[in-house]
């Protein structure tokens, strides 16, 4: 078994005695009562070989600033006697001894948390979606709040600043032998791009430089389709750009890192999200916001942290990336900050919606809204986001879901996700849709989701909802540009309001492993959203699909 050390943590150990440590005998000595502190534990014993290794790297930094000695090097020391090998966990994390009982996410390289301040506070146990079961009696709905599994996403520690760490613990041995033959290498491989507005997608090879510090070259498993994707494939004007690599919902297995990546290694499965989450700014350490402040989001041709592109073509044109993830590729490098490691015990066809589609929807409802049990509930918009929506709304408990659309065909599946009324615009004559509604719910909805992306629809949603706490919570992706227009009057005086919400108001990090225990407890329904699966080479005929409404979602196989 392998003991990691923190070169630091061995200078300023040393840093100490009367003098420099000459012998592995007088450098063992001295590691000895550190380590008994540190780990709660005898130190193993040592090779002489290397304590010896450690005495020449001491001697070679004696005189170096010990402070400037940070995390991203260690001393790896091994055992010379034979140490029983690391049992197999179900859990992501490895217990943390230093702040709970539970697996801690705050974790450095020697996979031992910082101590906790005396302001920080745990968050409760419990997960904030509540279950939902049905009486075989009574035949409704029995909400009952559960504790978070074990087997799922740890509570996160608060009050520790730093980067989360989600590796898990892994010997240095497995680690060499899983190494990518291809690492610091370009990638040449298959992507689809998009060369000019509303044009199909040219399905051609392309070559994927390494990653950069700080960033993660993947493996693409597959993706599905958003309507962002179809937004911006049609879009002409800036932040429009071509050629481009579109694409943001995916799953993938980590194929190489960048230096100073420590959260993920090679062969992780992972989800790559658009939105970044840092862990370390104060935004991102704040219950209140999703939006990282180290990394603002912004629609952008270029990966966010060194502002440059990782694909070119075989003519070595520059290929554009999309929403930071640009997964319409075999292979796509994306930050460590937009990256989310999950179970590779989970579908592939299912973690990938995930990205984008269903925690938007879900998120909304459970975070940005904050759906509570009993209330009304209008979605504007029965597409994918929609019914994300309809079923985040079904696991917090509203007794009224109603769905607003002109396609009549998507009344039947979303009974499916627990939307129990229906308004069609098309047959309400000529009263206008939020009158409907009104008279529906004596007064307005609690909360209306626009989730089109038309701005007429937020003004609907707006004027449908209940004044005095009514929330109108747009989720839809309208075009740049697209304007907005209140009364002010009625904002004043009906005391409504109007809120945005980006991927949800869910953190990726911390959230995404909580509604994937969702998933694998069969309480979330994702099965419902997948309506197509095809070859990766077939990805004319899903944006056709969608663009036709034909689609909620389609999975696109990389290998299939």
């Amino acid at each position: 078994m392998l003991l990691p050390f923190r070169r630091t943590h061995l200078f300023r150990t040393l840093a100490h005695t009367a003098a420099l440590p000459s012998s592995p005998a007088a450098i063992g000595a001295a590691i000895s009562p550190s380590h008994q502190r540190r780990y709660h534990a005898p130190p193993p014993s040592i090779s002489t070989a290397s304590l010896h290794h450690a005495s020449l790297l001491l001697r070679e930094h004696h005189h170096a600033p010990l402070l400037r000695r940070h995390t991203t090097t260690s001393i790896i020391l091994r055992s010379a006697a034979p140490q029983a090998t690391h049992p197999p966990s179900p859990l992501p994390h490895r217990p943390c001894p230093h702040c709970c009982s539970s697996p801690c996410r705050q974790l450095t390289s020697s996979r031992i948390c910082r101590p906790f301040t005396k302001s920080s506070v745990l968050p409760p146990r419990e997960t904030i979606i509540p279950r939902v079961t049905t009486s075989h009696e009574t035949k409704l709905p029995v909400y009952t709040t559960a504790p978070l599994s074990m087997g799922s996403s740890p509570p996160q520690c608060q009050g520790v600043k730093g980067r989360r760490t989600m590796a898990t613990y892994q010997p240095l041995e497995d680690k060499v032998a899983g190494e990518s033959q291809t690492r610091g290498k370009p990638i040449r491989c298959r992507a689809a791009v998009s060369r000019k507005a509303g044009e199909p997608l040219v399905m051609e090879e392309v070559m994927v430089a390494p990653p950069m510090a700080g960033e993660v070259r993947i493996r693409i498993i597959c993706t599905s389709l958003c309507h962002s994707d179809l937004t911006y494939w049609k879009l002409k004007e800036p932040p429009a750009c071509f050629p481009r690599i579109l694409g943001h919902e995916a799953v993938g297995v980590v194929e190489s890192v960048g230096e100073n990546v420590t959260e993920v290694a090679e062969g992780d499965t992972v989800l790559p999200i658009f939105i970044p989450d840092c862990g370390e700014c104060i935004d991102c350490r704040s219950e209140k916001s999703n939006l990282c402040s180290k990394f603002p989001f912004e629609i952008s041709p270029w990966l966010p942290r060194h502002k440059s592109s990782r694909f070119t073509d075989l003519k070595g044109e520059v290929l554009y990336h999309f929403l930071n993830v640009s997964s319409f590729s075999e292979y796509t490098v994306v930050d460590i900050d937009n990256i989310t490691k999950i179970s590779p015990a989970i579908p592939p066809n299912k973690a990938c919606l995930f990205s984008c589609g269903v925690s938007t929807g879900v998120g909304a409802a459970w975070r940005t809204a904050n759906v509570e049990k009993g209330s009304t509930v209008v979605i504007f918009g029965l597409g994918a986001i929609g019914l994300a929506v309809a079923e985040g709304a079904r696991l917090c408990g509203a007794s009224r879901i109603i769905g607003v659309d002109t396609n009549l065909e998507k009344f039947d599946v979303a009974k499916k996700f627990g939307v129990t009324e229906f308004v069609n615009p098309r047959n309400c004559g000529d009263k206008p849709v939020s009158q409907v509604i009104g008279e529906m719910t004596d007064g307005g909805a609690d909360y209306c989701f626009e989730c089109v992306g038309f701005a007429s629809l937020v003004q609907d949603a707006f004027a449908s909802c209940r004044k005095g706490w009514g929330k109108a919570i747009m989720v839809g992706v309208d075009k740049p540009g697209a304007m907005l227009n209140f009364s002010s009057v009625e904002m004043l005086h009906y005391g409504k309001s109007v809120m945005g919400s980006i991927y949800g108001g869910l953190k990726p990090k911390s959230h995404i492993p909580v509604l994937l225990q969702r998933l694998v407890d069969k309480e979330l329904n994702v099965d419902n959203f997948i309506t197509h699966e095809m070859k990766f080479e077939d990805i004319n005929k899903a944006f056709d699909l969608l663009a036709k409404g034909k689609s909620i979602r389609c999975v696109m196989w990389m290998d299939k």
